[in-house]
């Protein structure tokens, strides 16, 4: 953690044009001044964490201020989705998340991390297993955030958003608030130390900070072999966190047994679906909020049959026909979302419409990128991405085409029609750079 400290101090120093001349300077006093400018970086890393955290200590007036665009608080928002896809015959494995966001975060940037780092204080020490890491994230911040993570141990680490909906729970936020760290921090002391799906968990789960309450999932590249049956453990595991309470097991049975692995925003351990509110919400609204019969559960069911291809994964992940998918339709009027598809466009519904509960009418929020390797990419530091709304079977998104009128946000284009870029890591002089590639 004090090395995720130093890497901020550096942005900070960087940023306000200080020069440090003398190493014998960047002592520990030097490191902790950050918290004297903590507006200026540290708040820029904690988009995922900052609404539970405020959240959980009632500070709603912050809260208006980090709330993204179209987005509510007092009922569950769906976040992103996932899917993991092993080929028949075991020929490949295709792995792939979708964020979901307001559409001002669409600026998005590629990094790779190449840290020679040593596991301890003593210089002769072993290097960080996960020093190299490639990832989708934001300007300023030094984590992804969105999240898809490929390490040099050979892990491919990813996440979707289950939230918290149990007002309880916050009560353990509270009592951690000087003991646990943040959730974008652990994720990245995981990548880096863990060199297999148990002891990312294992980190993971320490001093947990119950923010930013996601569905973790830790493929280990080095245990598949093409063409070769699915070792039967370690493959894959999963952890769900809520505020108290970290749940994970190895799920490479469901990988075995039904050849994907999807994830919606939606709890797949019983306990932390009936803890977090989600059975409460169920008896309310419905199969919305039951783990087999949410939308996107049934059409990854349907679809992911259809999957043989790269392009058709990246089909598959871009989809949202929602005004002739029967499983996108709902008791609604009109009597359809644009929300329930694998890549939601809540701008599309109708503004007028009426909607069984906000996360299904009109919002300016929706998918907003796509990331997606394979067995050879996630060994070869490359990965297929793209940035904006779907556009596949519905018009392109477009800023000056809102109505209401909305202003287009700093650096924005105006429309969002771009095609996905293969993105590698390439040594040329023993010096890492990307080469992009536009994707046929």
């Amino acid at each position: 953690m004090e090395l995720i400290l130093w890497q901020l101090r550096g942005m900070l120093d960087s940023w306000k044009n200080v020069l440090v001349t003398n190493s014998r300077s960047l002592t520990s006093d030097y490191l902790f001044q950050l918290s004297e400018k903590i507006s200026d970086v540290y708040l820029l890393q904690l988009s995922g964490d900052m609404s539970e955290v405020t959240t959980a200590l009632g500070l709603k007036e912050a809260l208006g201020k980090w709330r993204h665009a179209g987005r509510e608080y007092h009922m569950p928002q769906p976040s992103c989705s996932a899917l993991i896809k092993v080929l028949p015959g075991q020929k490949d494995v295709y792995i792939s998340q979708v964020t979901w966001q307001g559409y001002s975060s669409m600026l998005k940037v590629a990094k790779f991390y190449s840290f020679s780092w040593h596991l301890t204080r003593d210089p002769d020490s072993p290097f960080i297993p996960g020093g190299d890491i490639l990832f989708s994230s934001y300007p300023s911040t030094i984590a992804s955030i969105d999240d898809l993570y490929s390490t040099s141990t050979g892990l491919v680490t990813l996440e979707t958003t289950n939230g918290n909906h149990n007002p309880d729970l916050w009560s353990f936020v509270r009592h951690g608030l000087n003991t646990s760290v943040l959730e974008v921090f652990r994720v990245m002391i995981a990548n880096r130390l863990a060199r297999g799906g148990p002891e990312w968990v294992s980190h993971f789960s320490r001093e947990n900070s119950g923010t930013y309450n996601n569905q973790w999932m830790v493929f280990d590249t080095k245990l598949f072999e093409p063409s070769k049956p699915l070792p039967p453990r370690d493959l894959l595991w999963v952890a769900e966190q809520i505020p108290g309470f970290v749940q994970s097991a190895d799920v490479t049975n469901v990988l075995r047994e039904k050849s994907y692995w999807a994830s919606y925003n939606n709890p797949y351990f019983s306990f932390i679906h009936n803890i977090s509110g989600f059975n409460d919400y169920e008896k309310t609204y419905g199969d919305w909020f039951n783990y087999d019969l949410h939308p996107r559960a049934q059409i990854f069911k349907r679809d992911h049959v259809k999957v043989d291809s790269l392009a058709k994964m990246y089909r598959l992940m871009r989809y949202n026909d929602f005004t002739h998918d029967p499983l996108s339709r709902c008791n609604c009027t009109p009597p359809y979302s644009a929300e329930n598809a694998i890549s939601a466009r809540n701008d599309l519904n109708d503004i007028n419409g009426t909607y069984l509960f906000p996360a299904l009418a009109y919002r300016l929020h929706g998918a907003t990128d796509v990331k997606l390797v394979n067995l050879a990419m996630a060994t070869s530091t490359s990965m297929i991405a793209v940035s904006g709304p779907t556009y596949d079977d519905v018009p392109p998104f477009q800023w000056s085409r809102l109505n209401p009128p909305v202003s287009k946000p700093l650096m924005h284009p105006d429309k969002w029609i771009f095609p996905p870029l293969l993105i590698q890591v390439k040594y040329p002089a023993n010096i890492p750079v990307f080469i992009v590639q536009l994707v046929d």
